[in-house]
């Protein structure tokens, strides 16, 4: 697949950031293996899922930064980046 065929979808970095703050939570009150297993299936796919839609919006405004809409999709991240980044490495800290 060429990189201008990934489609990028804008994520709602908030809801994102609470969303990945339950599974955290479901994942450190899970009372069996396979409970924390399935918590933290979906937290590695929650992170991945916003990586990529991250890492697409910042490419492709590298790409051509006078593209106002990905112009746009940038200060939107770099709004958010700061929560986002903290959210994503409390699971390194655990």
């Amino acid at each position: 697949m060429k990189f201008e065929e990934y489609v990028y979808v804008r994520p709602d970095l908030e809801q994102f950031r609470h969303e990945f703050t339950a599974l955290l939570e479901r994942f450190g009150s899970a009372d069996t293996f396979e409970e924390q297993d399935a918590a933290m299936e979906a937290i590695a796919a929650a992170r991945t899922e916003i990586s990529s839609m991250l890492a697409i919006a910042r490419i492709r405004h590298s790409i051509n930064t006078a593209d106002p809409y990905y112009k746009a999709e940038q200060d939107y991240i770099d709004e958010y980046s700061p929560s986002i980044r903290d959210s994503l490495r409390i699971i390194t800290r655990r």
